[in-house]
């Protein structure tokens, strides 16, 4: 899935925002072209979900107590539902129907919409009924779906309760549907205020003007080289709004920029199309490369259990200032560490940067990455003998967001930005630093303004360091 700041103004609540990239960092390095062995086919659900499904969708109210393992939920003596059956179902709908609906999306193998879905033979986990592989999926506490957002005790209580009494059907009319009651959201401002034009950038404008074709019992990881439609023009992104073409197929997608060293542009994964909007400060403009090949579109399509050929067009439309704002802010990939982790070993992976600033510099948001066997992240800046924590909690592979500051964060020569990963090898192979899914990375991707006035001392400030 990852987010990553886009930029706007807030008087129009414009089209600035976070994109989750589900593992939209995992293709930093073109991961998503060498992604096989990334998951276990015994117990999954769908092992290709390497996004959050969930966001945006279903969120309680903010206000209202969650329910805890001494809450009821709804069960066959609560009015309006007819057996336990709804009250699984109710939050099901909630937690996956994004992705699994009646249309599944981001490449999901198989709908979780109605009684008969969940009766059905698991399409991965060969022998078992999908009830009966969701249940397993919910309680897995290294790889739980929904991604990133495990259910709290009392939903999964209330799953195994229904699976428990036979995974019996019954009439639920009258039980609430995801979104209900809550206010409607604002709508976006589009173009955004300031912008002066807006351009589409689709796997389909690279001068052949064909869409990809992705066969069926495939998962393809195309890589496409597009010219700036800007052209030679000088511009800075005020916001992007994702074009998606064919979600029965579309997994995720990523724009980088090509030239001037890679680096995340912007991305979408499902879930993803009304996303919380943020505003840049009113200084800064995300820098966007010009000229012929300068940006690359990262796709990732999931047509496994399809069984023709799907075609597909997708992308963004991106809106720029041909004014450029004092700042530019782009994506620094220099917080890293380099992992080596042996057979059975728990270990913390700790890379230091040792902060050098050319002017004041100010971090945005912050992106962790790594792959499948990182279990935690941190993110600290050291100063003088004052610790300051940006980020402390649970690494999850197919959820890897980023955070926006709560405000932008300055970064003082003499700091060290420290980059803790935490992982737990258990498997029988040494693990070390590369772009496969089987190997690891311990990377920290971080917003910041004025690009190119950051860098880290040392090897890596050498050579990851924009």
């Amino acid at each position: 899935m990852s987010r990553l700041l886009l930029g706007g103004d807030r008087r129009g609540r414009s089209a600035a925002f976070f994109v989750t990239s589900a593992a939209l960092a995992s293709l930093a390095f073109g991961c998503a072209s060498e992604e096989s062995g990334s998951s276990d086919d015994s117990d999954l659900l769908a092992a290709q979900e390497s996004v959050d499904c969930d966001a945006g969708l279903g969120k309680p109210d903010a206000t209202a107590p969650r329910p805890d393992a001494s809450t009821p939920r709804a069960d066959a003596s609560t009015p309006g539902t007819s057996s336990s059956w709804c009250a699984a179902k109710e939050i099901l709908d909630d937690k996956c129907g994004s992705c699994h609906g009646a249309e599944t999306a981001g490449g999901a193998p198989m709908p979780l919409a109605t009684y008969e879905d969940f009766l059905a033979a698991a399409p991965i986990t060969t022998g078992k009924k999908v009830f009966e592989v969701v249940q397993s999926r919910v309680h897995d506490a290294r790889r739980p779906m929904p991604p990133g957002r495990p259910l709290d005790p009392a939903d999964m209580a209330v799953i195994d309760k229904w699976v428990a009494e036979g995974a019996k059907g019954g009439e639920c009319s009258g039980h609430g549907h995801p979104g209900d009651g809550e206010p409607p959201k604002e709508p976006a401002v589009w173009p955004p205020v300031g912008s002066d034009k807006c351009y589409r950038v689709t796997v389909d404008n690279d001068g052949k003007g064909a869409k990809q074709q992705v066969a069926a019992g495939t998962e393809p990881h195309p890589q496409v080289i597009l010219d700036a439609p800007w052209g030679n023009q000088d511009v800075q992104a005020l916001g992007f709004r994702p074009i998606t073409d064919n979600k029965k197929i579309l997994h995720h997608w990523i724009l980088y920029q090509n030239s001037g060293g890679m680096a995340f542009v912007t991305g979408w994964s499902p879930g993803q199309d009304e996303s919380e909007l943020d505003a840049l400060p009113p200084d800064v403009g995300l820098y966007l490369p010009k000229g012929p090949r300068s940006l690359r579109l990262d796709m990732h399509y999931y047509n496994k259990q399809g069984t023709k050929t799907e075609a597909d067009g997708s992308g963004v439309e991106i809106c720029v200032t041909t004014k450029p704002r004092k700042h530019a802010a782009t994506t620094f990939m220099g917080f890293a560490g380099i992992p080596i982790i042996e057979p059975g070993q728990t270990k913390d992976i700790v890379g230091t940067c040792n902060v050098k600033v050319t002017q004041p510099v100010y971090l945005l948001n912050e992106s962790p990455h790594a792959h499948q066997f990182a279990t935690h992240m941190k993110f600290q800046v050291k100063r003088g003998n004052e610790i300051i924590t940006l980020r402390d909690a649970p690494f999850n592979f197919e959820e890897q967001t980023s955070k926006n500051l709560p405000k932008p964060f300055e970064l003082k020569n003499g700091d060290q930005v420290i980059t803790t990963c935490t992982y737990k090898n258990d498997t029988n192979k040494r693990i070390t630093f590369g772009e496969n899914t089987g190997n690891e990375m311990c990377f920290n991707f971080a917003t910041y303004y004025p690009k190119g006035a950051l860098s880290c001392g040392g090897l890596l400030g050498g050579l990851f360091g924009l």
